[in-house]
């Protein structure tokens, strides 16, 4: 399972990704604009409410399951969930709460992916600054970041 949940973190920080950094660099880093885009109608603020009250739930979840279960390296989860979301963070806090329960199988999966999105981003970027390229780099560097402190 461990393999499942590193490909469902990666994927949960290239996809959302891919939407949010054209609107980053349409706009600029604008908190007050992006909330009053997401809250402008109630279907947004339906999405909106879920999004911060599942990421609030899952940063109590890491914070108490994971001093309870012995999960080293709690704060990459919680950066992950802050910075691109719920689709980030819960997959890599059940991978890491996985690597905790079965240390012995976590690098080779590890490896098998970080060089998958290191082959996609090679294939994509193709001189431009394409979206899913930079989306795809920041998911590797946190695979290699992941191995750093193992």
């Amino acid at each position: 399972m461990a393999r499942v949940y590193l490909a469902l973190c990666i994927l949960g920080t290239v996809v959302p990704c891919s939407f949010f950094l054209p609107w980053v660099f349409e706009n600029g880093i604008s908190i007050p604009l992006l909330l009053s885009e997401i809250f402008s109608t109630r279907i947004g603020a339906f999405f909106g409410a879920d999004v911060l009250i599942s990421a609030a739930v899952l940063l109590m979840l890491i914070m108490t399951d994971g001093s309870k279960q012995g999960v080293s390296s709690l704060w990459l989860p919680i950066v992950g969930t802050v910075c691109v979301g719920v689709s980030c963070g819960l997959p890599l806090y059940l991978y890491l709460r996985e690597r905790n329960v079965c240390p012995e199988t976590w690098a080779a999966a590890l490896e098998r992916n970080s060089s998958l999105c290191r082959c996609m981003f090679l294939s994509t970027y193709g001189g431009k600054k394409s979206v899913f390229a930079v989306s795809c780099l920041c998911a590797t560097f946190l695979a290699i970041e992941l191995r750093r402190i193992s």
